[in-house]
Order: C-alpha cells, then sequence, then structure tokens
C-alpha cells in the first residue's frame, strides 16, 4: 500500500473519531417538544420571569394577599398591564408612555424594589402626605421615586421622564 492511500485512510479514520465525539444524542420529536412545553418563561438577561399577567388588580390581590389601588389609566399612556409575583410579594403596573414607560411598583419589606441600578445625579427628599419620598432624576429625564410605609415599599419609575408635580400627584394617589 502506497504511503498516500495510508494517509488518507488515516485521516477519514480521525475525521470519523472526531464526528463520533461530537455527535449529540438524537432525541425524538415527541420528547423535545414536551421538554420545550416544560421550560420555563424567560425574562430579560436570561432570567426567569416571577411575574404572572393579571386581568384585574383584584386577581393580582388575590395571589399576593395584599392590595394596590393603581390608576387604570394614566393620561398619555397606554394600556395597562398588571402582573403580581408571589416570590418577590411584589405588584406591578406597567403603563406604556411614549418611547418609554412608567412602571408602579408595591412589596412587602424595605427595600429599594424599583429595579434600577442606574446612578441618578439629582436627589430629593420631600414630604407627600404622610409619605417621606425620595425623587432622583437624571439628565434623560428618567424619573425614580422610591418610600416605604406600613411594611411596605413602593417605588414609581418614569423611563420616558414625568413632569415633578405629575408625580407628586400620582405618589399621593397611591395606597
Amino acid at each position: 500500500m502506497s504511503l498516500k492511500k495510508m494517509l488518507v485512510i488515516l485521516l477519514a479514520l480521525v475525521l470519523a473519531l472526531a464526528c463520533a465525539a461530537c455527535d449529540e444524542e438524537a432525541v425524538p420529536e415527541e420528547e423535545a417538544a414536551a421538554e420545550e412545553a416544560t421550560e420555563p418563561e424567560v425574562g430579560g438577561e436570561g432570567s426567569v420571569n416571577p411575574f404572572v399577567d393579571c386581568a384585574t388588580a383584584e386577581e393580582a390581590a388575590a395571589i399576593l394577599g395584599f392590595d394596590f389601588s393603581v390608576p387604570e389609566h394614566i393620561s398619555g399612556s397606554g394600556q395597562c398591564v398588571l402582573r403580581a409575583s408571589e416570590s418577590l410579594q411584589m405588584f406591578e403596573a406597567v403603563y406604556p408612555v411614549g418611547d418609554g414607560e412608567l412602571r408602579l411598583r408595591k412589596a412587602v419589606g424595605g427595600d429599594d424594589i424599583s429595579g434600577v441600578y442606574e446612578s441618578f445625579p439629582t436627589e430629593e427628599s420631600l414630604r407627600i402626605g404622610s409619605r417621606q419620598v425620595t425623587i432622583k432624576g437624571n439628565d434623560s429625564g428618567d424619573v425614580l421615586s422610591c418610600w416605604t410605609a406600613d411594611g411596605y415599599s413602593y417605588s414609581v419609575y418614569a423611563s420616558g421622564g414625568m413632569d415633578r408635580e405629575d408625580m407628586v400627584d400620582l405618589i399621593a394617589s397611591l395606597n
């Protein structure tokens, strides 16, 4: 046998072994479909979304054991989406506004529940009714407000910006 033929056979054998090592176990279509059906819903950045959409605030309150009176509609916004997270013990209302959104949250405890992890160059603390509220803002118009009351944490985040007076009025209307 010539050296060329031996080299070709050897290379073919190496290629066959490499392909065999890379071959994944074939999964029947029914099993693959069943696996996909049981996978959890994934939210942003690869994390599991802990929220379930609710048709009404009453439905969310039934899941959580506490209520959150949010406006059905906010001027200039689209349809409100109500969500509840039993694992986070959090109620959320999201209103699309222009290119951004208005996100209202209430949860058990005293932690920052806003989900906003950026720095804000402006910050002020003011009293709105009986609440001591921190309002933060940045140059792009984003506004974040946080406070605690009666064992609950609250946050209002306007990613597209919001007039300070409108923010104060909105906070005063929440329970």
